[in-house]
């Protein structure tokens, strides 16, 4: 069984700016993500039997969607501030994203997550007992990242004791 997730390959300027965030906080005690590994998730992970099926599926769907823009305004804690174990930068796409998320859960036949989309870049994790070392209690820090996402990938997600790494199965590159 596979556990796949469709989500956004970050172009080069955006992790640079992200490794450059990163310098200041090298002392907490987080892991960032490697390069490889930062993404912007559309579709949540799913378990599938058939992850040859499910790159098919996924080259059908080139050519239906269109690059979109984003911009990243704050670096908080998440998923839950109340008992965080992320770093996430969050933000906003222009565009039809959650008309794009639905299609491409339809067209794999997942159930439709009606919850608002929202956009966040995963920077670091740490474990929830590890949050009382940190520095910070709350954080709230502005940045302005922009960036044009353009090309759509089919994960799979490996989860390891260090946390997940993540295989790119499929890659298709939106055109305008």
């Amino acid at each position: 069984m596979s556990r796949l997730f469709i989500g956004f390959a970050l172009s080069e300027p955006l992790i640079q700016e992200i490794l450059s965030w990163e310098r200041n906080y090298v002392s907490w005690p987080v892991n960032f993500l490697s390069p490889e590994n930062l993404h912007l998730t559309i579709v949540a992970p799913w378990e599938d039997k058939d992850k040859e099926e499910a790159k098919e599926i996924f080259s059908e769907i080139n050519g239906l969607f269109k690059p979109l823009r984003a911009t990243f305004s704050q670096i908080v804690f998440g998923p839950n501030p109340a008992s965080p174990r992320l770093i996430w930068a969050k933000g906003w796409l222009e565009g039809r994203v959650a008309a794009l998320k639905r299609e491409i859960e339809t067209i794999f036949n997942r159930p439709c997550d009606d919850r608002p989309f929202l956009a966040h870049l995963t920077l670091a994790r740490f474990r929830p007992e590890d949050f009382p070392r940190l520095p910070a209690r709350r954080l709230e820090e502005k940045i302005n990242w922009e960036a044009i996402f353009d090309r759509l990938i089919l994960f799979e997600s490996h989860l390891l004791p260090a946390g997940a790494e993540y295989e790119r199965l499929a890659t298709m590159d939106l055109k305008y």
